[in-house]
């Protein structure tokens, strides 16, 4: 499966989910992975049967998650690139694999690149050509926590007074608006979070990136 995007919209979005991966003493757990998927953009097409493309990034070391998302540049033409409702590829690469990928991708100054996703590699840009692209092994994870109902559920209407956080797991979303090209008008991360002081607090920025963040126990 492929898509077509900016190179500098992957680079943004992979250093806005890096610093949620954390190495583990236990090799090949999901901790030190990150998500990648390609699956229908329900926003991004008029046409309720053919989707846009949209790259998510994924990453979580339990104690924070976040997400990423890259579309393809808008062109005004919903033929360019359509995926039907339904199909979707999921796939995982170790975060020093992606490390790699970023710093290939921040080097491409031109257009577009393609990103094409199969079950063992993801293929970025041009490899044939020096500097240009990269393909890298996917990791064989089963274990990847189900991360889609945490995300995008409703507002809450109450909030607390009072919780906790671990300022170095809120420190980690600093790069998150850094995903976005410099044109982006809002420059704020907005924090919503809920009257339950044991669910997580989430993290936004525009439309494109959404984070949560475990609170800590109330200290005794």
């Amino acid at each position: 499966m492929e898509i077509l995007i900016n190179p500098s919209d992957l680079a943004g979005a992979l250093k806005a989910v890096l610093p949620h991966t954390k190495k583990d003493d236990k090799l090949g757990t999901y901790k030190d992975l990150v998500q990648f998927e390609i699956l229908p953009d329900p926003d991004f097409s008029q046409d309720p049967d053919q989707k846009l493309p949209t790259l998510r990034l994924t990453a979580t070391d339990s104690y924070t998650m976040a997400r990423s998302i890259v579309r393809p540049p808008r062109t005004g033409k919903d033929d360019d690139q359509t995926m039907v409702e339904g199909d979707r590829i999921t796939v995982h690469l170790s975060s020093d694999s992606a490390k790699l990928l970023r710093t290939v991708v921040s080097k491409i100054k031109y257009g577009q690149i393609p990103v094409m996703i199969t079950p063992n590699t993801v293929r970025v840009g041009y490899p044939e050509r020096s500097s240009e692209g990269i393909e890298l092994r996917t990791e064989k994870d089963q274990t990847y926590p189900r991360v889609d109902g945490l995300f995008g559920r409703e507002a809450p209407r109450e909030v607390i007074e009072e919780f906790f956080l671990n300022p170095e797991y809120l420190a980690r979303f600093t790069t998150a608006n850094l995903a976005r090209d410099r044109y982006e008008k809002n420059k704020s991360l907005t924090v919503k979070f809920n009257r339950d002081a044991n669910r997580p607090l989430t993290v936004t920025f525009s439309d494109h990136f959404e984070g949560l963040i475990m609170p800590m126990r109330k200290p005794q």
